[in-house]
Formats: C-alpha cells, structure tokens, sequence
C-alpha cells in the first residue's frame, strides 16, 4: 500500500516565511550563475531559467518561481501580510482541465484563502494564469500566524493502484522548498558542493565564488541579475 502524500503533509514541512523567502532567493541565483544568458538556449538543451525571484512582482509584493517546461511548477507571493504558495502538477487528477469543460478548481483547494492572499491565488504569475488558476495545491500563511494553512474540506481523488499516491503534485512540487539540500543539488547540477552551500547561506558571492560555480559566468553580468533579486553581491 503506497503512502498518501498530500498538501496537507507537505505544509508541516515548509519552513518560515523568512525560512521560504531565503531558499526561493538561493535557488534563484543559482540558476543565475548556472545559465547566465536569461532567454537564450543552453548547452545542454535546455531552455529559460526555470526559478526566479520577481522583486515587486506586485505592489508590496515578491514572488518565488519554478515553472518547468511541461507546464507544471509552483508561484510563493512574499507579502506584507505573510505568504502563499501556489503549484500546479498538469498531470494532477485535481487540476482545473482533469474534468472539464469548462475548467473549474478542485473544491477546497482555493476555497479557504483568506482575503488578504485572494488577489495573489486569483491572478498568480503568468504561466499559472488561464480560464481559472492553474492550480492543483495551496498552502498559506499570516504573518502573525506559528504554521502553514490549506483547506481543510479537500477530498482528494481516489488512489490509483500501483502508482505513488501523490494526488495534488504536492510532494514533488515543493520538495525543494521543504527539503532544501545544497548537496543534492550540487550532486544534480554537477556544481562545487562547497559553493552550493554558500548560496544556499545566502553568502555574498564574489568573483571567486561565481567562477567557482561557473567558470564561464561573466561576473558582472551575473553580479547585476542578482542584485535584482536581492541576493548580497561583493564586488
């Protein structure tokens, strides 16, 4: 019997929201020195950057990105009133399409946002955008609040035999964020684990940490991008 993984268990493990921005903000620079020409096609066949951190995504608010190239990927909205975090898995059984037409959310998932996020859940960041949010798991939480929220009156979709029982996407979608491990992903990457580490430690990086990741990284170039998502730069 496969163990039921939904966002119900994954928001126990998301950290902070000082905790969240931090890691969103790392994975976001390392993709920086990692694929320095934003827009342009990689050597390894990849395309766009896949992670982003938007300063003033929205007024008086940040956002922390993945999308992937198969549609999927996740949206966290840094605010003053806390954060929400938003994924989207295109294979999901709970996304807007699976019992369409027309699209429509799974109930619950949405349902119990409160009012101060429900702009961020209503319009999320562009590849999350459509007739209806793409959205397939939810989780927030206020400022003032000590844990992470979801809708507490989802039913899920019945489990399919055989396959792992992840029916909202959630444990994949945020692994990274519930799980941050420098050491995978310098493993994943073939980056220093060293200098992976201190990324993920928001270390300042300087010429010889960025040609430590990236030899072939223009620093310059690299040093204003991530002045852009605020991670501390030595020059």
């Amino acid at each position: 019997m496969t163990e039921r993984v939904t966002i119900h268990d994954v928001a126990r493990g998301l950290p902070s929201i000082a905790g969240l921005r931090d890691v969103c903000r790392a994975l976001a620079a390392l993709e920086i020195v990692r694929y320095p020409g934003a827009g342009e096609v990689q050597g390894d066949g990849r395309g766009v950057r896949e992670r982003d951190f938007v300063r003033g995504w929205r007024t008086g608010a940040d956002a922390g990105v993945w999308r992937t190239g198969s549609g999927d990927g996740y949206a966290v909205a840094f605010t003053c009133y806390g954060a929400i975090v938003l994924g989207f898995d295109h294979e999901s059984p709970m996304s807007p399409y699976a019992s369409g037409p027309p699209p429509r959310n799974w109930p619950g998932v949405l349902d119990a946002v409160p009012p101060v996020f429900a702009p961020y859940a209503a319009e999320p960041p562009e590849f999350l955008a459509a007739e209806v949010p793409l959205v397939t798991a939810c989780a927030w939480r206020t400022a003032d609040d000590d844990r992470w929220r979801t809708g507490d009156g989802i039913v899920f979709p019945a489990a399919e035999s055989g396959v792992r029982d992840q029916p909202d996407g959630a444990a994949w979608l945020f692994a990274p964020l519930t799980d941050p491990d420098p050491e995978a992903y310098a493993r994943e990457s073939g980056l220093a684990a060293g200098a992976v580490r201190g990324v993920y430690g928001l270390r300042p990086l300087d010429r010889e940490a960025v040609a430590a990741l990236n030899p072939a990284a223009p620093f310059e170039a690299v040093a204003g991008e991530l002045e852009r998502i605020g991670y501390p730069v030595a020059r």
